[in-house]
């Protein structure tokens, strides 16, 4: 709760601010910040994935769709399917 008033006062901050210079700072540091995140995710992501491949014994071409497909989950980009789902998909399809 503290974190999302902290959010609100900062935002409402921005909006009465006229001076360019601080918004230019203030959009540095969030740019910043997101980039170190998105670094710190890809990190995360690549160390992951190796370990997987390593376990799988995959190929390059594998573990190269593996991440794709996994990153553009993590972006929004498609929708996952939960095991229940695929369970009730299978038994209607395939009767079992």
């Amino acid at each position: 709760m503290e974190k999302e008033r902290l959010k609100l006062g900062l935002l409402e901050k921005i909006i009465n601010c006229d001076d360019a210079s601080v918004l230019k700072r203030v959009e540095e540091i969030l740019l910043d910040y997101s980039s170190k995140a998105s670094e710190a995710g890809e990190e995360y992501i690549s160390s992951k994935m190796a370990a997987l491949s390593e376990e799988l014994n995959i190929s390059p071409e594998q573990e190269e769709e593996l991440t794709r497909r996994y990153r553009d989950y993590l972006e929004g980009k498609t929708e996952g399917v939960s095991w229940e789902d695929v369970r009730q998909n299978i038994k209607d399809l395939y009767g079992f």
